[in-house]
C-alpha cells in the first residue's frame, strides 16, 4: 500500500514538474517578444497556438507537411504572379 502511495506522489511531483516547464517556455517566449520588439526595428509576435507537447501521430504529421506544401505552393504563385 505504501508503495502505490510513493508511486502516486511521484507521479503528481513529475506531473507538476512538466507544468512548470511548460510555464517556463511560456514566460521565455513572451520576455522573447517583449525584449525584441522594445529593442529591434523588427517586430515580433507572441506564439499563436499553444505548444505541443505531445508526440504527433503519423497521420498529424502528414497533415502538417501538406499544409505547408500549399502554403509553399501559394507563396510561390504569388512571387510568379508579381514578376509577370
Amino acid at each position: 500500500m505504501a508503495k502505490a502511495y510513493k508511486e502516486k506522489h511521484l507521479l503528481a511531483r513529475r506531473q507538476k514538474n512538466e507544468e512548470m516547464w511548460v510555464n517556463g517556455m511560456y514566460q521565455l517566449s513572451a520576455l522573447n517578444v517583449a525584449l525584441n520588439n522594445a529593442f529591434n526595428k523588427h517586430k515580433i509576435d507572441y506564439i499563436k497556438k499553444p505548444l505541443d507537447i505531445f508526440p504527433k501521430t503519423e497521420a498529424e504529421k502528414e497533415e502538417e507537411k501538406r499544409i505547408e506544401r500549399r502554403k509553399l505552393v501559394e507563396w510561390l504563385s504569388q512571387l510568379t504572379t508579381r514578376k509577370k
